[in-house]
C-alpha cells in the first residue's frame, strides 16, 4: 500500500514568499519529471497530473506543508538522495529557517476510508486544518475508532465533505501521531472527543493553496 510524505517547512520570517513559492513550483515539476523517468507507475491512471500538492501557512514564521504518495519510504528515499533533487534543494535552502527542526519529514499510513491523500483532495480556493495529534501507542486503538466514527459522521452529514487522516509510520515505540485534515468547517467543533484523549498533545494548522 502506498505511503503519504508529510513534509513541514519553517521558512524565515523575512523571506519573499512570492520568489519562494515560485522557485518551488519549478522544483515540483523537477520531481514531477523525475518520477515520469524513474517511477512512472506513480501517476499512472490518476486524475491529477502531479505528485506533490504543497500549501502555505500565511504565519510569522511562514510553513511550507507538501504531501506526496510513495511506494514506500524507501522509494521517497531513492528522490531524496537523486542529483536532481540535491540540485533543487540547495537553491531552496536559503529559504529554510536556520532553526533546530527547520524541516520536519515523514510518512504516514491511512487511518480512514480513503487509501489516498490526493493530490486534488484539496484543490479549492477555501483554506484547509491540518491536526497533529499525539497520544500513547495504547490509545491508539481507541482514537483510531473515535476517528473512524467522526469522519463518518462528517460524511452523512455534507457528502462533498474533504476528510482524510494518516497514523505517522516513522516514531517512538511508545508514542503514535495521527495527522488529520479537513476542508473549511467539516471539523470544526467536532474534534474534541479526540483532542480530549488523556495525555494527548494536539496541534492545529491552516493552510491554502496557492495556484
Amino acid at each position: 500500500m502506498a505511503v503519504t510524505e508529510f513534509a513541514l517547512i519553517q521558512l524565515k520570517r523575512d523571506c519573499d514568499k512570492s520568489k519562494f513559492l515560485e522557485l518551488f513550483r519549478v522544483s515540483m515539476r523537477i520531481q514531477d519529471q523525475w518520477v515520469r523517468e524513474n517511477q512512472p507507475h506513480l501517476l499512472q491512471n490518476k486524475p491529477y497530473p502531479v505528485l506533490s500538492t504543497f500549501v502555505l501557512q500565511n504565519t510569522e514564521p511562514p510553513y511550507l506543508l507538501v504531501t506526496a504518495q510513495w511506494d514506500s519510504p524507501q522509494g521517497h528515499a531513492k528522490w531524496l538522495l537523486s542529483a536532481a533533487n540535491k540540485g533543487v534543494f540547495s537553491e531552496l535552502s536559503t529559504y529554510v529557517d536556520d532553526v533546530s527542526a527547520s524541516v520536519v519529514v515523514f510518512h504516514m499510513d491511512p487511518a480512514g476510508s480513503e487509501a489516498e491523500l490526493r493530490g486534488d483532495l484539496f484543490a479549492q480556493e477555501a483554506p484547509f486544518s491540518v491536526c497533529q495529534l499525539s497520544v500513547n501507542s495504547s490509545q491508539r486503538e481507541s482514537v483510531q475508532k473515535k476517528y473512524c466514527s467522526i469522519e463518518a459522521q462528517a460524511r452523512i452529514a455534507q457528502p462533498s465533505s474533504k476528510v482524510w487522516a494518516g497514523w505517522r509510520i516513522e516514531k517512538d515505540d511508545d508514542e503514535e501521531e495521527l495527522v488529520i485534515f479537513w476542508n473549511q468547517g467539516v471539523l470544526d467543533g467536532q474534534l474534541s472527543d479526540l483532542l480530549s484523549t488523556p495525555g494527548a498533545e494536539h496541534e492545529i494548522r491552516q493552510f491554502q493553496i496557492f495556484e
